[in-house]
């Protein structure tokens, strides 16, 4: 059985490389391997084994990733307003996911 521990740790490995591979080379072939660096940690999270109390939220996060692929799709292909406003409600969705299960 999977734990609130593991979500974070895919989370958080996601995020950290695509982070560091949009900033560091920014690029249409670079936005796309991100894309799928994301829609991996989707898969992960979505065959971990949770608990009742752990899925509780889960469906937040698991939109916040989609909205995360769809604006790395969108800066693909040189969408920056796309890109914008799906990152903003990524951004939205962790941080409510982060404060619902944090209190």
């Amino acid at each position: 059985m999977n734990n609130k521990k593991d979500i974070q740790d895919i989370v958080v490995s996601c995020n950290n490389k695509v982070e560091h591979m949009i900033t560091t080379k920014p690029s249409r072939l670079t936005y796309e391997r991100a894309a799928f660096l994301v829609v991996q940690a989707e898969l992960k999270l979505k065959n971990l084994k949770l608990s009742a109390e752990d899925r509780q939220h889960f469906a937040m996060l698991r939109l916040a990733m989609q909205e995360l692929r769809k604006a790395l799709q969108a800066g693909a292909k040189g969408d920056r307003k796309k890109h914008d406003v799906h990152m903003q409600k990524s951004q939205d969705l962790a941080n409510e996911y982060a404060r619902r299960v944090d209190s």
